[in-house]
């Protein structure tokens, strides 16, 4: 199924809606006169996209072990005219171009186009005045947040039930397609309302959201084998819940993700964590929605020890179990999504198997972005190729091997732009594309100045510049129709 054409329309800034961390959220209008809202990405973050503490929890006031970051960057790559494109920008873009179209979910966020710097315009007393930003537009909701609607006190039991099973589907439609976002919470779920007083919630904000098992979007995956990533086996049947949680071991995301009244004990307990975090997140969401009040809490500690006393006094209802299973301390115990929506609680609204195929599809990222300028590369300049991705990928101490399928699936399109791109003394191309690949996929980044001063290997050869590499990265990205994850899966 495809994810669609983007229309790559002009929009005129109208006025401003919010701001935070990551840039800056606008109206604006086509020319057409439609509608949107704009989320626009500052270029310079100072962690590269991934400040969890000062972007997603404004009230930590210092961030935790930013060294250990998964894709964030240290505050040395920041501002002047080398800087990258925000990393956040590149993961929450990545994801929602593909989950776009034919391969969207009604309770998940849609974009309806990326915009570019310089493509943007807003209206002054002196004309149309450029700004200079990445962004994505979207609907506007009209109705606020979750967090709006919890604390208006107008929600009845089923307007309750229906924003639980939006939420569980559209988690169990990321899950099922590998896709751990992170960060929810009731700030960033939406509530939309019909003409029927129908409560529909959809999740937004992917910038800490990211792919952890890309074998499902290459058809490599059978549905058995989706489910089996998802589901619990500890502590529920084994086949009513599907199989087993995805969480082995999983060491390739920093602890300190996410909004601490909602971090699960894995994350705080800076222990190895997976989709199950998500979750738990879930659990601390429908707890506040069941109980009507926000939670609040500023430390990790402290929102659990509420959260687990509050949970303490639940009923012995259907609506408080769903809670008491997503809230299970133990990660593989935990319920998944899949087991979540079985409840007999949803069938009693008439809720059951609503939504059913779109939130257990599973996407194969080839059908749905196929990229439109593939090389016909001979073995031999193919395997020429190939080996000099990997020297770099050596050179940048490479460690996740998706890096390397990435980069040479983006040497594929700028190759088209680049007649030297295999000429390493004459284009730095073929580096740009590991270096993107790397900040994109990798655990660990490098600073930009720091590859600019590495004196090895084919690093050394191509006397690389960083401020070549951010015009390099711009066209690579709208080259993959702004989406970073590979398509090609070669043999290396």
């Amino acid at each position: 199924m495809s994810s669609g054409t983007l229309p790559l329309s002009t929009y005129h800034r109208a006025q401003s809606l919010g701001a935070g961390a990551y840039g800056s959220v606008v109206t604006v209008y086509d020319d057409d006169g439609n509608e949107f809202a704009l989320k626009l990405f500052d270029d310079d973050d100072d962690d590269d996209g991934d400040s969890e503490e000062e972007e997603y929890d404004e009230y930590e006031e210092e961030s935790e072990d930013d060294d250990e970051n998964d894709g964030e960057n240290s505050d040395e790559e920041q501002g002047g005219e080398t800087s990258p494109m925000d990393l956040g920008a590149l993961r929450e873009i990545s994801i929602l171009r593909l989950l776009r179209h034919d391969n969207s979910h009604p309770n998940v966020i849609a974009i309806s186009d990326v915009k570019q710097a310089n493509d943007i315009t807003e209206e002054e007393d002196c004309g149309d005045v450029t700004m200079h930003h990445v962004g994505i537009a979207m609907s506007l909701f009209h109705h606020g947040t979750l967090t709006d609607a919890i604390e208006s006190g107008s929600l009845d039991k089923r307007n309750k039930v229906q924003l639980a099973h939006g939420i569980l589907s559209s988690i169990a439609f990321l899950h099922a397609n590998g896709i751990i976002h992170r960060d929810i919470k009731t700030d960033n779920i939406m509530v939309e309302i019909d003409d029927d007083g129908i409560y529909k919630p959809v999740l937004i904000d992917f910038s800490l959201g990211k792919i952890v098992e890309p074998k499902y979007l290459y058809g490599k995956a059978s549905e058995k084998e989706v489910v089996a990533s998802m589901c619990s086996s500890s502590g529920v049947d084994a086949d009513a819940a599907g199989g087993t949680n995805l969480i082995e071991g999983e060491d390739t995301h920093t602890p300190s993700t996410g909004t601490p009244t909602y971090r699960a004990p894995e994350c705080v307990n800076e222990q190895p964590y997976g989709l199950p975090s998500d979750m738990y997140s879930i659990g601390v969401v429908l707890l506040e929605l069941l109980r009507e009040s926000c939670i609040e809490s500023f430390k990790d500690r402290g929102a659990q020890k509420i959260v687990m006393e509050a949970l303490e006094s639940l009923p012995d209802q259907p609506f408080a179990n769903i809670v008491r299973g997503l809230l299970e301390q133990d990660p593989v115990k935990r319920w998944t999504a899949k087991f979540a929506l079985n409840s007999p609680l949803f069938e009693k609204f008439g809720l059951k198997g609503v939504n059913h195929d779109k939130t257990f599809g599973v996407i194969d990222i080839n059908d749905a972005l196929p990229l439109d300028n593939d090389e016909d590369l001979d073995s031999k300049k193919h395997k020429k190729r190939l080996d000099l991705i990997q020297k770099i990928a050596h050179d940048l101490d490479c460690k996740n091997p998706l890096t390397i399928q990435a980069a040479y699936s983006y040497s594929t399109q700028l190759a088209a732009l680049d007649d030297c791109l295999d000429d390493v003394s004459e284009s730095q191309g073929l580096v740009d594309c590991v270096v993107l690949a790397s900040r994109f996929l990798e655990q660990e980044l490098w600073n930009l100045d720091d590859i600019e001063e590495l004196d090895r290997g084919i690093l050394k050869k191509c006397q690389w510049s960083p401020q070549e590499y951010v015009d390099n990265e711009g066209t690579i990205w709208m080259l993959m129709d702004f989406c970073l994850y590979p398509r090609l899966l070669v043999d290396f």
